[in-house]
């Protein structure tokens, strides 16, 4: 089955040698609650992981299990082949043996990728030549990308866009418009993404809510990782395709949804709608970027998330202080404002930066053509002024933050009116200035000379691998298609 390599040092089970460290952490995760292997009859004996058969119908093919200490045999290496004290869990363990030892992973690393016109750090993460497993059609595009790191992994999401359903059929006409058929695909790296795993969905391309099967359509992924209940919370939203008004025959953003994972992505849970907490901002656009989780000592582990509703209505902020559980609505609402990311100042301050249309924030009535941004004092539930930052220029698109070592970094496409120069900024003063920046596309490189640079997500700290370094998952426009790549950059620029 793929190939399991045999390691030394090691116990056998089934045929397959597992080392003995990778032994003892199988064994564990059988008996944590990550596994729920909730079967009576092993309530009252240790559980054991062995890649061998089961004894009902249809299981007669190896696969990863947890048994309980009765259904096992030859100190607990073997299956004795009658019984049904055990659960299959066959994905999970094997992902674990993986992080336990690379050579044992089910999937090789791919291929490197083709040579880009930028540097030696820089890898494909999703190419729209790909489709995860049991697409409803093939991938236009991969757009609106995110990424996130848990302790043990890096994952990175973007929406997969498949295009119209032809009126009358079930087929789709491939598109990569905004409002079209579409899931969210994902992909995890356990090198600091040098190297990435297979596409997988964390949401299908089905509707989310099977009373609307029209709800297939929005996305905007949202992560963050609650490190105090270390799970990942992934929030997007949720749309329908049939007409709403006779001026629109489609919004993408009806619903706002939550999912979550406590094994680093593998798997997610039955997506929540959450819209009930938003009130009257039921459809905000979450992010995109990724959510925070607060540090400071007076509102230590809240998770905040922005989003905007509307086409430059207005942006909103939520939070939550159980961990997930339920969120309440910031009192203030930013008019005008609309993608927004976030980011926790040195003095526990939250700043939130947004997108705006060139707003004419100067009295003569023109626009700096720049981000607009409001700092909070307490946690995210109250912000200050709005204000400009004329260092900020932007050319009508996405932007993201991210903190290191006490610096505010800000990564966007650096052009008054075009989605290239993609920068990323460092401020050492929490915002006030912007002293350095490094170019992740060369200057002055257009998009039609391959300069594209449109949303991007930096890493929200440095990388596990290596706490010199960030990381930054950017989508690149090529004549070939949409490329969303990711660059590991030095934090000491």
């Amino acid at each position: 089955m793929f190939g399991l390599v045999l390691v030394a040092a090691a116990v056998q089970s089934a045929g397959i040698v597992v080392a003995d460290n990778c032994t003892t952490r199988l064994d564990s995760w059988c008996n944590s609650p990550l596994a729920k292997c909730d079967i009576p009859c092993a309530h009252d004996q240790k559980l054991y992981a062995l890649y061998d058969i089961g004894s009902k119908p249809g299981q007669d093919q190896r696969q990863w299990r947890c048994y309980a200490a009765n259904n096992t045999v030859d100190g607990h290496t073997k299956f004795i082949g009658r019984g049904d004290c055990y659960c299959t869990r066959d994905q999970e363990l094997a992902a674990e043996l993986c992080l336990c030892n690379r050579s044992t992973c089910r999937h090789p690393p791919p291929s490197p990728p083709p040579p880009l016109p930028f540097d030696n750090s820089t890898y494909v993460v999703f190419n729209s030549s790909i489709s995860p497993p049991e697409a409803r059609a093939p991938v236009a595009c991969y757009r609106v990308v995110t990424i996130v790191q848990t302790q043990r992994a890096l994952v990175a999401f973007a929406e997969a866009r498949l295009g119209h359903r032809v009126a009358n059929t079930s087929r789709i006409e491939s598109s990569c418009a905004d409002c079209v058929i579409n899931g969210i695909a994902m992909r995890r790296s356990l090198d600091g993404g040098r190297t990435w795993g297979p596409y997988m969905w964390a949401v299908s391309d089905q509707s989310t809510d099977p009373s609307r099967p029209d709800m297939d359509i929005g996305g905007n992924p949202v992560p963050v990782y609650d490190a105090t209940a270390n799970k990942l919370i992934l929030q997007f939203v949720r749309g329908l395709r049939n007409k709403q008004t006779q001026s629109q025959t489609c919004n993408p953003a009806l619903t706002n949804w939550q999912t979550e994972s406590f094994d680093d992505g593998l798997t997610w849970s039955r997506p929540v709608e959450i819209s009930s907490f938003l009130g009257p901002w039921a459809g905000s656009l979450v992010g995109p970027a990724t959510g925070i989780q607060l540090t400071d000592p007076k509102y230590k582990g809240r998770l905040v998330f922005c989003g905007h509703w509307g086409v430059y209505n207005s942006t909103q902020v939520w939070y939550s202080d159980d961990h997930g559980a339920t969120y309440t609505l910031s009192s203030t609402v930013f008019e005008s404002m609309d993608e927004c990311t976030l980011a926790e100042l040195s003095d526990g301050r939250v700043y939130l930066n947004m997108r705006n249309n060139h707003y004419p924030n100067y009295a003569n009535g023109s626009s700096c053509d720049c981000r607009a941004y409001a700092t909070s004092n307490d946690g995210g539930a109250t912000f200050g002024e709005r204000a400009f930052d004329s260092a900020l220029i932007s050319p009508v698109c996405q932007a993201t933050l991210s903190t290191a070592g006490g610096a505010l970094l800000f990564a966007n496409p650096a052009d008054t009116s075009s989605r290239m120069q993609g920068t990323i900024r460092k401020s050492l003063d929490m915002g006030k200035s912007w002293a350095r920046e490094l170019h992740i596309t060369p200057v002055g490189m257009s998009p039609a000379q391959g300069g594209s640079f449109d949303y991007s997500c930096l890493v929200p700290a440095p990388l596990n691998d290596d706490r010199s370094l960030g990381g930054l998952l950017w989508s690149h426009n090529t004549q070939d298609g949409w490329l969303a790549l990711f660059t590991r950059f030095p934090l000491g620029f």
